[in-house]
Parts: structure tokens; C-alpha cells; sequence
């Protein structure tokens, strides 16, 4: 009888336990499922800041719910954190990390940005499953390859599909290989009167400083009227006019590969700008913006799409911070950022 009673109590003291664990587990769950919900619903509200916090709140889950990963990465890309964005997807299951674009693409600008080419080359190929998703990815694929192969046998081989970007992916490819062709690629985009490819007059003449041609520099600049101008060209405009040179190629290099992918980058952040897919014009504008910080000229674009998504506190405040750098006032009218 003692022996039972015995056994009947801890049945009872193993049930009560089992029933504390699950319990405790529950409300484990509900703790970071609760804050993942909200990272979530701050995300989709514009407010990224907050969806952070709540993201990191609720790490925990990513290795169990297979999109935690990508909308973590999204919200890190969105607030500029692309090397912390890098760092989560290189530390994470590599099945979770592979299962998105811009996990493997972030990877392999990772690798290219230690000179790894061949190491990205092959990271590549985890990239071209996503090639057929949307005209976007194969373009970034189908560019990217080109670049790759560029840094790795230092040749362009570039076949045109894409029309205009062909030609500016031609002319920077030229221009990594000190070519010839250089000039008469940036000239024939400078020139095109179908569209406004002014902002490639500053790669031109930073190749020229950088090949000490400062005649061409000088009456390149003579040309140029700061009233009709972009800030950038304006900025341009000043820099050779003080005989400051150095300017140029301090803020871009087309020997650098950075540099030039950076631009590249810029171009797909205008690509769906134009498109109002603002969100994802950011998270490749701040990815431009990590290759080459020094161009902070491009980070108008973010800017601009803050405002036309009537998210004016941001817009403000980035754009403050832009003036101050470029040290360009026109009174107490600024010119509109769009034109830089």
C-alpha cells in the first residue's frame, strides 16, 4: 500500500512537471511569435526602425520558420546594415540562406569585395536558379556574371540583351580595362539625346584624371553650364575649376571593382523606383551605398523615394545630411535632389 502511494505521488509530481514544461513552452512560443507578428506588421507599415527591434527580439525562431531569414535580412538591408546583413546570412543555416536572391547575392558581393572572384563565381551559380523569377533577377544575374568574368580573365564579353544598360556596362567594363573604346562609350551616352545620361560625364573625367589627361579635363569643364547642370556635374564643374582633381577619383575609381558594381547597383535601384517598388530601390541603393560609400551623391535616390512614399520625416532628415556633405545651397531654396 506505501509503495503504491508512493508511485501514485510521483505520477503526480512527473505530470505537474510535464504539464510546467509545456506551459513554459507555450509561452515561450507566444513571447518571440508575438514580437515576430509585430516586426512583421511594423515592416509592412513603413516603420522599419521598429521592426527591427522586433526582429531581434525574436532571433530565436530563425532557424524554425523558413522566411524569418529573408524578412530579417530585408529589414537589415532597408536600414543600411548591409555588412550585419552579410554576417546573419554567412552564419545562418546554409539550406535557410540559399533560399532566397538576395542571400546568395549578398554572399557573393562578400566575396568579391575580399577580390575572391573565383569563389564568387561559384556562389554564382547558387544565384542562377532565381534567374527566371522576374526581369529583374536576370538582369542582375546576367550583369553580375559579365562582371565576374571581367575581374577573373580580364575581358569584356558582354552580350547586348539589355539594351542602354549594355552600353553603360560597356563603357565601365572598358574603363576597368583602360581601354580605348573608354572615351567614345561615355562620350555616345553623355550625348544621347533620347535620354539624360549627364551623371556619367563624372566617371568620364575621373578616368581622365586618372590617366593624367587634364587638358581634356579642363575643356570638358568649359563646356559645362553649373545653371543647367546637376548638383553632381555643378559639383564636378567646381572641383576642376579650383584645379582640385583629386576630387575625382577620391570619390570613384574604374580600376576599383567596387566602384563600378556600386554603379551598377545604382542603375537597378533606379530600375524599380521607376516602378515604385521603393522598398526594394532602397535595399539595392544601400547595397550600392556599401561597395562605395564614398559616392554618397546617389544617396538622393533614397531620399526621393522616402517622399514619394509620404515618408517626409525620413526624406527630411536625409536630405539635410546630404546638403551638409555636398556643401551646395542655392539660397534658401534647395535644389530638388532628384537632380543630382
Amino acid at each position: 500500500m506505501v509503495l503504491k502511494i508512493f508511485c501514485f505521488i510521483i505520477l503526480i509530481l512527473y505530470q505537474t512537471n510535464l504539464y510546467s514544461k509545456a506551459a513554459n513552452e507555450k509561452e515561450f512560443n507566444q513571447k518571440y511569435l508575438s514580437n515576430y507578428l509585430s516586426a512583421l506588421l511594423s515592416f509592412d507599415n513603413q516603420k522599419n526602425n521598429d521592426a527591427l527591434k522586433f526582429f531581434e527580439n525574436s532571433k530565436i525562431l530563425i532557424q524554425s520558420h523558413d522566411s524569418f531569414l529573408q524578412e530579417y535580412v530585408f529589414s537589415l538591408l532597408l536600414d543600411g546594415q548591409v555588412k550585419k546583413a552579410i554576417k546573419q546570412v554567412k552564419y545562418s543555416n546554409t539550406s535557410i540562406g540559399g533560399d532566397f536572391f538576395e542571400g546568395n547575392l549578398l554572399l557573393i558581393l562578400d566575396s568579391i569585395n575580399k577580390k575572391k572572384f573565383k569563389q564568387a563565381a561559384l556562389k554564382l551559380k547558387k544565384l542562377e536558379k532565381f534567374k527566371e523569377d522576374d526581369s529583374y533577377k536576370f538582369i542582375i544575374y546576367s550583369s553580375l556574371k559579365s562582371y565576374i568574368d571581367l575581374f577573373i580573365y580580364k575581358k569584356s564579353d558582354i552580350v547586348e540583351q539589355f539594351g542602354k544598360l549594355d552600353l553603360i556596362n560597356m563603357a565601365f567594363q572598358n574603363c576597368y580595362l583602360n581601354s580605348k573604346k573608354t572615351e567614345p562609350y561615355f562620350l555616345n551616352l553623355i550625348n544621347d539625346l533620347q535620354s539624360d545620361y549627364s551623371r556619367y560625364t563624372f566617371f568620364y573625367l575621373s578616368n581622365e584624371v586618372s590617366n593624367n589627361d587634364f587638358e581634356t579635363v579642363d575643356n570638358f569643364a568649359d563646356t559645362i553650364d553649373p545653371l543647367r547642370s546637376s548638383l553632381l556635374i555643378s559639383q564636378v564643374k567646381k572641383w576642376i575649376d579650383e584645379k582640385n582633381y583629386k576630387k575625382l577619383t577620391q570619390h570613384f575609381s574604374c580600376q576599383n571593382e567596387n566602384d563600378i558594381l556600386a554603379e551598377f547597383f545604382f542603375l537597378i535601384s533606379n530600375f524599380y523606383s521607376s516602378q515604385s517598388r521603393f522598398d526594394y530601390s532602397n535595399i539595392y541603393l544601400n547595397i550600392s551605398n556599401y561597395l562605395n560609400p564614398k559616392f554618397y551623391f546617389n544617396l538622393s535616390l533614397i531620399a526621393e523615394n522616402y517622399q514619394f512614399n509620404n515618408n517626409y520625416d525620413l526624406a527630411k532628415k536625409l536630405t539635410k545630411n546630404l546638403m551638409i556633405k555636398t556643401k551646395y545651397f542655392f539660397g534658401t531654396k534647395q535644389r530638388r535632389l532628384q537632380e543630382l
